[in-house]
């Protein structure tokens, strides 16, 4: 059995896994630099060397699926996988491994990632990859082109270590003007769901399922992530905005937040300082790590859940 189990390559297990995450045999094939027919052919070698059914074949437009035993291989792969990653990471980053590499979003790289750098200067060189949100952050720390990544919890599973920073309530924003600002009381989901507000994308989906899980339908009249843009519409008297309140400038005196009633009827994100666990070379995460959260208590922010 063993010896049949060595006639495993990588490229098996790299194959299986483009095929479970993106459905199809072509499209796997476009993310490998293979042909289709190149994908089916490893996939098929993967099965004859374990015995078993790993991919339902499927004609049409419907989406290949994994074998319930495929599924479980498919696990097994993904910890080879990104133990690959990291030591692929390891070798091609910085030998004398005193730069880390960070990744960030928007308000956390303006008033979070910059204060930490103030405290570093002379210590840690940081070279700072950002994005509009925290989304594909964490699968930058599997591949390896990010050290340390800002994010939200929960962390899915995978060779992660991280510390809580601070907890994130959801707050509805509005323009200075309106009768919700003059009112001044905290608005229900109800209250929000009827109201024309600002969206996110689908990547971000937590505010719609809040909604839709208690049978309220809103009404979004323009999506966006940045959070610049979601300020402006809402001063401008576009639209309402429920937003997490780290992410508003509250020095803006043309717009104002309110809590929701009750404050956490939507869940608040915790924001995470997170690391892959898998790679080896040694690089200045602790003092980082230190740093950051120094400047969340300098900054009055805590996890209080």
């Amino acid at each position: 059995m063993l010896e049949r189990w060595l006639r495993i390559e990588l490229r098996h297990l790299f194959a299986l896994e483009a095929v479970a995450e993106e459905g199809s045999f072509s499209s796997a094939g476009s993310r490998l630099g293979y042909v289709q027919s190149a994908v089916s052919h490893q996939i098929a070698a993967l099965e004859t060397i374990v015995g078993r059914r790993l991919v339902i074949r499927s004609r049409g437009s419907k989406p290949v699926a994994l074998t319930p035993e495929g599924r479980i291989l498919y696990s097994h792969a993904k910890t080879i996988l990104a133990r690959v990653r990291a030591a692929e990471a390891d070798l091609a980053g910085d030998p004398a491994g005193d730069t880390l590499v960070v990744g960030s979003f928007q308000t956390i790289s303006s008033r979070i990632v910059a204060r930490v750098l103030q405290r570093l200067v002379g210590e840690v060189h940081v070279r700072l990859i950002e994005h509009t949100t925290e989304v594909g952050l964490v699968e930058q720390l599997t591949e390896g082109t990010i050290d340390v990544a800002f994010t939200e919890g929960p962390l899915p599973e995978g060779p992660y270590d991280a510390v809580e920073l601070f907890e994130d309530p959801y707050v509805l924003v509005t323009s200075a003007g309106s009768e919700l600002a003059e009112a001044g009381v905290a608005p229900t989901l109800r209250d929000v769901a009827a109201l024309p507000l600002v969206g996110h994308s689908a990547a971000r989906p937590r505010l719609v399922r809040h909604l839709e899980a208690r049978g309220l339908d809103p009404t979004f009249v323009v999506h966006s992530d940045v959070n610049a843009t979601i300020q402006s519409v809402v001063r401008n008297g576009v639209a309402h905005a429920v937003v997490p309140r780290f992410s508003v400038d509250e020095t803006d005196d043309e717009v104002v937040v309110l809590p929701l009633d009750p404050p956490d009827a939507i869940e608040p994100r915790v924001m995470l300082l997170a690391w892959n666990t898998d790679r080896a070379l040694d690089r200045p995460i602790t003092r980082f790590v230190d740093a950051t959260l120094e400047v969340c208590a300098a900054l009055d922010l805590a996890v209080t859940s």
